[in-house]
């Protein structure tokens, strides 16, 4: 999250909905950039693991959405 407004709250509600990273303006466009690439990096890698679950063929759904919700807290 980008924001030229921050508070201590609103970084902690940011990181808790699930923001990468709170970064204030100015930021460096670079640190920007690094931190948009590692953000998608994450979410691909996120993103191959949920598929790799589903596909598990001998696993109840309950453990399915389990093992989804440990890559998602993680």
């Amino acid at each position: 999250m980008l924001t030229g407004h921050a508070t201590i709250q609103s970084a902690v509600e940011a990181l808790k909905f699930g923001a990468y990273d709170y970064l204030l303006k100015p930021c460096d466009f670079n640190v920007l950039i690094a931190k948009a690439n590692k953000a998608v990096s994450r979410k691909r890698e996120r993103e191959e693991r949920i598929f790799n679950v589903r596909l598990k063929p001998y696993i109840s759904d309950r453990e399915r959405e389990e093992l989804i919700s440990n890559i998602m807290n993680n």
